[in-house]
């Protein structure tokens, strides 16, 4: 976005005689499909996204548009004004604090079609039969407001993965950064196995793992949750064990330094050593709690609260996560998973490519399991950590280990359930 173009918007919004937040967003995203180890024609798309809402008195209406810059920020303007002017009292427009910071002016090019296919065809090398996506995103957010707020934020990311008969993935700032490793994918062959229901020690990989903490942070670590008590705070003190150390910290993962709200994210503990702290606020939790905001404000029309975005559980010691579980099950990611209950972290879901393990090495694919469990539950049961490992986001990245788990309890298969 340029400068100019932000300067107008926010000139615009502080003589508007109105209480006003803008979110503006530009992407570029660039992606390259694969399908039985085949390439498929590589994908670029470029978006703006104008959201705007606007405040008088206690009433408060917004509208959003994508298209051209200019366009879209007057379509979204417009549709707000008119909404406004039909709307009954019944909340006020909080606006953070007036700072400007602006980041670069515009968005890096994407790399060549030609660039991302020399790097898929090298991390292909050896696979078959494989499926997968690398992406490459870069994108730019700016928020304003009335009171003179005007801050901008460049994030890039590129993101690999591979599937079938086994997971891996690859993330990192650029594709230069990422052509720098090599995806570990290993792939089992064989008829998918039949289990029995029951319980089965397991590995989970980076994947599994984030949505493990994620399920506990979202469910539990929300200030519109806790306000509304359906968090399991304050009444859950100890949480994972002794070593159990979970933080939401974006200088380390690449995350947004603001929220959606323009106000700075701080990087909160969420369980420092087992036991459980405080939730993270934007500004209308903050008010209803006494406090100041944390800087946890998502996209405002999710409409979702506060919550943690960029996660980082402490590692452990295992070197060799295969080799610590022995015997047991590899579930390299979660499917379908859908919250059940939120005071307790209980969710249901399937798993997805998972592989039976036996004396430290990958076995037969497992036909999809179905499970309804405590995330809680599971947290207590982790006896092993691995290295942390990156993990994709929605806005930036996430740091976790993989997890040994004493026990994971399967209900019947999931196929059945998949439609």
């Amino acid at each position: 976005m340029k400068t100019d173009f932000l300067q107008k918007a926010r000139a615009r919004a502080e003589i508007s005689g109105l209480d006003c937040h803008l979110v503006l967003i530009h992407e570029r995203v660039g992606s390259l499909r694969l399908a039985h180890s085949q390439i498929l024609q590589p994908t670029s798309t470029e978006s703006f996204f104008a959201y705007v809402k606007l405040g008088r008195g206690s009433c408060v209406a917004s509208g959003q548009a994508e298209g051209a810059p200019q366009w879209a920020l007057e379509r979204a303007w417009q549709e707000a004004e008119a909404l406004l002017e039909h709307s009954s009292g019944c909340e006020q427009l909080l606006l953070a604090a007036p700072i400007c910071e602006l980041a670069e002016a515009d968005l890096p090019p994407l790399p060549s079609p030609g660039r991302a296919s020399e790097f898929v065809r090298g991390q292909l090398l050896g696979k078959e039969e494989v499926a997968g996506m690398l992406q490459v995103k870069s994108r730019q957010l700016a928020v304003i407001n009335s009171l003179g707020l005007l801050r901008t934020a460049l994030s890039t990311q590129a993101h690999f993965f591979l599937s079938g008969n086994g997971f891996a993935e690859l993330v990192a700032p650029s594709l230069e950064e990422l052509g720098e490793a090599q995806l570990d994918f290993v792939a089992s062959r064989g008829e998918p196995l039949a289990l029995p229901p029951g319980r089965y020690r397991v590995l989970l990989g980076p994947s599994a793992a984030l949505d493990l903490v994620e399920g506990i942070s979202h469910s539990g670590f929300g200030g519109r949750e806790y306000l509304e008590g359906a968090s399991f705070l304050p009444e859950l003190k100890i949480l994972g064990g002794d070593t159990f150390t979970l933080a939401d910290n974006w200088q380390a993962t690449g995350g947004l330094p603001f929220d959606f709200e323009g106000t700075t994210r701080s990087c909160p503990s969420l369980v420092e050593g087992g036991e459980t702290q405080g939730p993270v606020t934007d500004l209308a939790t903050a008010r209803r709690l006494g406090t100041k905001s944390s800087g946890h404000s998502l996209p405002p029309w999710e409409d979702s609260g506060p919550l943690p975005l960029n996660l980082v559980l402490a590692g452990g010691r295992a070197e060799d996560p295969l080799a610590s579980l022995g015997d047991g099950l590899y579930i390299p990611r979660f499917h379908y998973l859908g919250l059940v209950n939120p005071k307790t972290a209980t969710f249901t879901g399937t798993i997805r490519d998972c592989l039976l393990v036996e004396g430290g090495r990958l076995q037969r694919p497992v036909v999809p399991l179905r499970f309804t469990a405590s995330f809680l539950e599971l947290a207590q049961r982790i006896e092993e950590r691995g290295k942390p490992t990156w993990v994709p986001g929605s806005w930036g990245t996430n740091l976790v280990p993989p997890l040994i788990l004493s026990c994971f309890t399967f209900a019947e298969e999931g196929r059945k359930w998949i439609f």
